[in-house]
């Protein structure tokens, strides 16, 4: 498992009360905010289940050197701890914040409810404490993957309906203090969140980051045909798309078509951007592809 470890000339040992604040008016000039009480707010992109925002009491954890608090966080965004809290006393410092909070592997094996798929998305953030208002802007650590089958030739409406669609890559994570640790192998059927809508048949999942060069990454079961897809680096197509690339913040839509010929598959990166992870945005790009 990996872990940060910060050195000792980067640990502040945090007040534990108001009367042991250090600051004062002859404090760096830049630092004219009062000491006391730290109050922390959470930002993160629209991939919530509640109205696009926090579902409120989420934990969260925040580590100063190798001091862990744990806050919750409401639907607004206001974070609260009961734990002593962390203060400002008039010298800047590093704080690194993430949620879901648990010690236990993370299962990405099943994310077919909308729950299952969200409590995948692990969030983590960074931040200088420079005054008792602390905003922490959250950021995605998974890959959002999501699939389209565009396209299937010689199928009846019944097979294609029938259909099954995988992703392929780690089972479990560990998320250590905002690290995302996979455990095992990337070789784990992955049953994705369902997207149908009236013929289209599409779903997502969040996976780890991380190359999928020369290793398997969709299945798809149609008929009694199985189809899988193994991004090629020697590949023009998937090296110029960088198909087997799963970044972290990202989406990353694969359109598929099969036949019986076989399957082509297609790779857009709609976006890393904070805005850009919302659903709404998330089905922008859509194309068509050519059966070979």
């Amino acid at each position: 498992m990996k872990t940060r470890i910060m050195t000792k000339r980067n640990i502040l040992w945090v007040a534990m009360a108001f009367g042991l604040c250090a600051c004062t008016k002859d404090s760096e000039p830049e630092f004219k905010n009062e000491c006391g009480e730290i109050a922390f707010s959470a930002h993160v992109s629209q991939t919530r289940v509640t109205n696009n925002a926090w579902d409120g009491n989420e934990l969260v954890g925040i580590k100063n050197g190798e001091t862990v608090k744990t806050y919750k966080v409401a639907a607004d965004g206001a974070m609260t701890t009961e734990e002593e809290p962390y203060q400002w006393e008039g010298t800047k410092y590093e704080l690194s914040a993430w949620t879901p909070l648990t010690n236990e592997p993370i299962d990405l094996t099943d994310q077919s409810t909308d729950r299952k798929f969200f409590d995948c998305d692990l969030l983590a953030s960074n931040k200088t404490v420079t005054s008792k208002n602390v905003s922490f802007t959250f950021t995605h650590q998974m890959t959002r993957m999501g699939w389209e089958l565009q396209h299937a030739l010689g199928y009846t409406p019944e097979e294609i309906n029938a259909a099954k669609v995988y992703f392929m890559g780690y089972g479990s994570v560990l998320y250590t203090n905002g690290v995302v640790t996979p455990q095992g192998n990337p070789d784990m059927q992955i049953v994705t969140r369902s997207l149908n809508e009236n013929t289209l048949r599409k779903g997502e999942a969040m996976m780890v980051p991380g190359e999928m060069w020369g290793k398997a990454l969709i299945k798809v079961e149609i008929g009694e045909d199985v189809f899988t897809y193994t991004p090629n680096r020697e590949a023009p197509t998937d090296a110029e798309k960088n198909t087997g690339l799963l970044k972290p913040n990202t989406i990353q839509r694969y359109y598929l078509s099969v036949s019986k010929k076989g399957m082509v598959v297609d790779m857009i990166e709609v976006g890393s951007s904070i805005g850009e992870w919302s659903n709404e945005d998330a089905d922008k790009g859509l194309i068509e592809t050519e059966m070979e």
